[in-house]
């Protein structure tokens, strides 16, 4: 992967955002590819052949939301696409055609994103959670839930508490998470990681992008893994079943696309070239 240089850029309400990007190196842009990592990722860990898209003519900007990679605060799905605004108006990116790369509930974000005015021409999505709620009941009830609280139980001021609220689905129903004063509780001190406002802005009530999806399946290319414990996707596809492309990435083992970014990325600058060639 190219080296590239990562800026921290303050935003609204006392955060800062970091990114990364790389200009095209052809005499005139097709556009700019925007990487979006999995919630509570990071970009640096994607290994993307920038040079390959560049090479291609897109520029090429790697976005770590608030809460991700070195960017300050937690994700707000409702203010992270005007914070996405803002870093094109910096990098002189504004109005140029967007492609949204996203992985898992990026996938969500760059939809509501879109709906709420970003230019994106097309969606390149590996292993999407469209509705967040229906990703949890979905892992509790295939007994993979540990997968999600691993991941997120590091972030956590008391590991050990946040793994016994989320040992079952009552933390999920909104009357139980008020009544409990839950936000406050996961919070945990001044300082820490605000877990509770984190789960409460993608859980309590949730975000589900199905209804965007389905308006812009046309613009979409999915591409699913093997096995993935994290979201049933046959009913991604049964929501859209006339428009979306679907693409099985075979070598792609599990969720987190391992040994699986390889096809991804060359399946993508395929496509682009191809659409805008």
């Amino acid at each position: 992967m190219m080296n590239m240089a990562w800026t921290h850029h303050p935003m609204p309400g006392g955060v800062t955002v970091e990114a990364a990007w790389s200009p095209c190196s052809t005499p005139r842009s097709k556009g700019c590819v925007v990487l979006w990592p999995c919630m509570g990722g990071d970009c640096r860990m994607y290994a993307m052949p920038v040079e390959s898209f560049t090479s291609a003519g897109w520029h090429v900007l790697f976005y770590n939301p608030r809460g991700h990679g070195g960017s300050t605060g937690y994700l707000s799905v409702a203010t992270a696409g005007d914070d996405l605004k803002r870093l094109l108006d910096h990098f002189g990116l504004s109005g140029l055609p967007l492609s949204a790369l996203g992985h898992s509930g990026a996938c969500a974000a760059w939809l509501k994103a879109a709906a709420a005015g970003l230019p994106v021409k097309d969606f390149y999505f590996a292993a999407p959670v469209i509705n967040s709620r229906r990703s949890l009941f979905y892992m509790y009830e295939a007994g993979t839930i540990g997968e999600f609280v691993f991941v997120t139980s590091r972030l956590a001021a008391d590991p050990v508490h946040f793994k016994r609220i989320l040992a079952d689905t009552d933390w999920l129903d909104p009357s139980h998470w008020h009544e409990n004063n839950l936000e406050d509780v996961l919070n945990g001190t001044t300082g820490t990681f605000p877990m509770g406002s984190f789960l409460r802005e993608l859980f309590i009530p949730g975000v589900d992008a199905m209804p965007e999806l389905v308006g812009r399946a046309s613009d979409v290319t999915v591409f699913f893994p093997a096995r993935d414990n994290w979201y049933p996707h046959r009913e991604t596809l049964d929501g859209c079943p006339e428009h979306l492309t679907a693409v099985a990435v075979e070598a792609a083992r599990d969720h987190y696309f391992s040994c699986g970014w390889d096809s991804v990325w060359a399946e993508t600058v395929a496509r682009l070239v191809s659409q805008r060639g």
